[in-house]
C-alpha cells in the first residue's frame, strides 16, 4: 500500500511514505522521528509530506497512526489531545522536556498544560464503551465481540502488528482487535531458544525504560513498536516482539563472507599490550614499501604537479583490518569496515556509545554486520578489552551488558555522573559492582589514548625547584595549574577542555618530588626557555 497518504495533524498536507531515494535527496539530516523521538533505523517506514513542499519532518508509521485523544491511567480526569507543542515543558511520565515533538496534552486550563511524550504515552485507551463478549486484561475498558475472518489490511492487529485476514477478537465501538491467537498468548512462559536464563512476561505496551533508551527487538533487531505487545524480562531487560518469541528462525551464518583472505583471526576488543603485535607489526610487514615519512626536505620543496594533502591518520586506524570478529555480536561471524559519507541515506546508531555514525557527527568509520542492524563506530572498536584505573585495585574489563540481571541506573564511579544509557559500553565488575565511563580512563581509551608519555624530565628553574623534575603525563595530584591557577585551560579558539575535577585526570606537567603541576599552555611556555634532562 505504497501509494496511499495519510493526513495529520502535524501538517496541512497529505503524508505518504517516502522511497529511499528521496530520503537522500530532501531528508538527509533528518534521522529522527518527530513524533517518538527516536532514531530511524534501516527498514523503517518513514513518512513525510506528498506535494514535497519544503516541510522537512517524518513520522514513523506507527507514529502517525496514533490516536487524535487518548485517556491515560496517569491522567484519569481528562482526556488528552495529540499536539505539537514548542518549549520546555516536563513530561508527567519521563521528566523529561517535551520540545520538538508530538505530546498528548491536556487542554483543561486547571491542568496547567499536562503533557506525555507521544513516546512515553504507553497504553493508549480510547474514551468509547462497546459491546460486551469477552474480556481480555489488554483492553479493560470494554468487553471484546469475536469476529470470524473480517480482520485484514489496512487494519493491522492491536497486539502484534500483523494485517493478515483471520480470526479475532474485536471491540467495534472503539476499533480495537487483536487476532485470536495473540487472545490466547499466556501471561509468562518460557522461550528457551531465545532466552533460556528466565521466563519472559507479556505486555500490552512497551515498557517506558525500552523506549526512553532505544531498545530494539533483540531477536530481529528492528524497531520496537509503541502500541504493540512484547514479550521482556525485567531482569534483563531483554525485549523481543510476540512474533519473534516464538519464530524459530536461526541466522548465525548469515553474513558470512566468502573471501577468506579478507578475514581475520584477531577477536575485539583486544589488550592495550597486544595492539601492536596483532595490528600493528603485521600492517606495517605488508605495507613498508608504500608507507612514505616526509622529511624537512620534503615539506619544504613540494612540486608543482604535487597537491598538498591534509589527510592524517593514526597508525593504530590505519592497520584495523577490512573484517573483524567482536565480542559484542556473537550472533554473527564478521563485521565489515565501511566509510560513511554524505550519499549514505540511513545513519546507523553505534552499539557502543549509542552516537549516530555520521559524517554530520563527525563519526564517519564503522564496522558493521550485513546479516542485521549491529554497527559500531571506529572509536568504540578501539576500545581495550581490559583497563586499570587508579581508584580500583583490578583490572575491570569491557562489558556489553551490564544491565543484564542488574536492575537499576548505572553511575560512574571516576566522574560520578549517571550513565545516560545502561546499554552502552561500560568498564564494569559484576562482583564489586563498579562501572566507568571508557572516556574515565584518559590515557588508555579517553582524550589522550593517542599520546605517547614518554620518560622524558623537565625542568622550569624560573617558577619551580631547579632539582625537581618534571614529567609530562596524566596529573593525579590536584587539579589547579601553579603557575597560572586556573583549573582549566584553552587549548584554541574553539576548543577548551573543562575537567570535573579541574586538572586532575587530564594532560599536563607534573613533579615527581613534590606537588607541583602546571597546564600544557604553562609547561610549554616556561619550559621553552628551560632545558630538558
Amino acid at each position: 500500500m505504497e501509494d496511499e497518504s495519510f493526513t495529520h495533524m502535524c501538517h496541512e498536507h497529505p503524508l505518504s511514505l517516502i522511497p529511499d531515494s528521496d530520503r537522500k535527496e530532501s531528508y538527509r539530516y533528518r534521522s529522527w522521528c518527530y513524533g517518538c523521538g527516536r532514531y530511524f533505523l534501516p527498514g523503517d517506514a518513514t513518512y513525510g509530506c506528498s506535494l514535497k513542499c519544503g516541510f522537512d519532518l517524518l513520522l514513523h508509521k506507527e507514529c502517525m497512526e496514533m490516536p487524535r485523544e487518548i485517556m491515560h491511567p496517569i491522567h484519569p480526569a481528562h482526556s488528552l489531545a495529540l499536539r505539537a507543542t514548542y518549549g520546555f515543558k516536563e513530561c508527567a511520565i519521563c521528566k523529561w522536556d517535551g520540545k520538538w515533538h508530538l505530546n498528548y496534552r491536556c487542554s483543561q486550563g486547571s491542568c496547567d498544560g499536562f503533557l506525555i511524550h507521544l513516546g512515553c504515552a504507553g497504553g493508549l485507551n480510547d474514551k468509547d464503551s462497546a459491546q460486551p463478549v469477552l474480556n481480555h486484561p489488554s483492553h479493560p475498558q470494554h468487553e471484546l465481540r469475536f469476529s470470524k475472518k473480517t480482520r485484514w489490511c489496512p487494519f493491522p492487529c492491536d497486539a502484534c502488528g500483523a494485517t493478515e485476514k483471520g480470526d479475532s477478537y474485536t471491540c467495534t465501538i472503539c476499533d480495537y482487535s487483536i487476532h485470536e491467537s495473540c487472545a490466547l498468548l499466556p501471561a509468562s512462559t518460557e522461550f528457551p531458544r531465545h532466552h533460556p536464563a528466565h521466563s519472559l512476561s507479556l505486555a500490552f505496551d512497551v515498557p517506558s525504560v525500552y523506549i526512553e533508551y532505544q531498545f530494539e527487538c533483540a531477536i530481529c533487531n528492528k524497531t520496537l513498536p509503541l502500541r504493540r505487545w512484547v514479550y521482556h524480562c525485567n531482569l534483563c531487560s531483554y525485549v523481543v516482539h510476540t512474533n519473534c518469541a516464538n519464530s524459530m528462525f536461526d541466522n548465525e551464518n548469515a553474513n558470512a563472507i566468502d573471501d577468506e583472505k579478507e578475514i581475520t583471526t584477531t577477536i575485539f576488543p583486544i589488550a592495550v599490550d597486544d595492539m601492536y603485535e596483532e595490528m600493528i607489526r603485521p600492517f606495517v610487514k605488508r605495507q613498508k614499501e608504500q608507507i612514505l615519512i616526509p622529511s624537512d626536505h620534503d615539506n619544504h620543496n613540494i612540486g608543482g604537479n604535487d597537491e598538498d594533502c591534509d589527510f592524517n591518520i593514526d597508525i593504530k586506524c590505519a592497520s584495523i583490518p577490512n573484517t573483524i570478529k567482536h565480542a559484542a555480536h556473537p550472533r554473527h561471524n564478521h563485521l565489515k569496515l565501511e566509510l560513511v559519507t554524505e550519499d549514505n541515506i540511513w545513519a546507523d546508531v553505534c552499539a557502543g556509545c549509542f552516537k549516530l555514525i555520521s559524517p554530520v557527527w563527525s563519526i564517519v568509520g564503522q564496522y558493521r554486520c550485513s546479516g542485521c542492524r549491529f554497527s559500531v563506530c571506529a572509536n568504540c572498536v578501539m576500545l581495550p578489552a581490559r583497563n586499570k584505573h587508579r581508584s580500583e585495585k583490578h583490572l575491570l574489563s569491557l562489558t556489553y551488558d551490564a544491565y543484564v540481571n542488574r536492575p537499576g541506573d548505572f553511575y560512574c564511579s571516576s566522574c560520578e555522573d549517571q550513565m545516560i544509557n545502561p546499554r552502552m559500553w561500560m568498564y564494569h565488575c559484576r562482583d564489586c559492582d563498579q562501572s566507568f565511563h571508557p572516556g574515565c580512563f584518559p590515557a588508555t581509551s579517553g582524550q589522550y589514548k593517542n599520546i605517547n608519555f614518554g620518560t622524558q624530565q623537565y625542568v622550569i628553574s624560573s617558577s619551580h625547584d631547579p632539582h625537581h623534575r618534571l614529567r609530562f603525563q596524566i596529573i593525579t595530584k590536584k587539579k589547579r595549574c601553579d603557575l597560572c591557577h586556573h583549573d582549566s585551560y584553552r587549548i584554541s579558539d574553539w576548543r577548551t577542555y573543562y575537567h570535573k575535577s579541574g586538572l586532575y585526570d587530564g594532560a599536563g606537567f607534573q613533579c615527581e618530588s613534590c606537588f607541583f603541576v602546571a597546564c600544557i599552555p604553562c609547561g610549554v611556555k616556561h619550559i621553552e626557555d628551560a632545558h630538558a634532562i
